[in-house]
């Protein structure tokens, strides 16, 4: 099995990637990323 990266993200410091980490781990978050790899893997 083989895995492949799909969404990665860079941050300027540890505080932001932080802040960005808590934000994509609540519901508005995790909608955001649902709908970016959507669109992402459909093409």
């Amino acid at each position: 099995m083989s895995l492949k990266l799909v969404y990665s993200e860079g941050c300027l410091n540890q505080q932001d990637a932080t802040k960005r980490e808590k934000y994509l781990k609540t519901h508005y978050g995790k909608m955001f990323l649902h709908n970016r790899l959507k669109s992402y893997l459909t093409g």
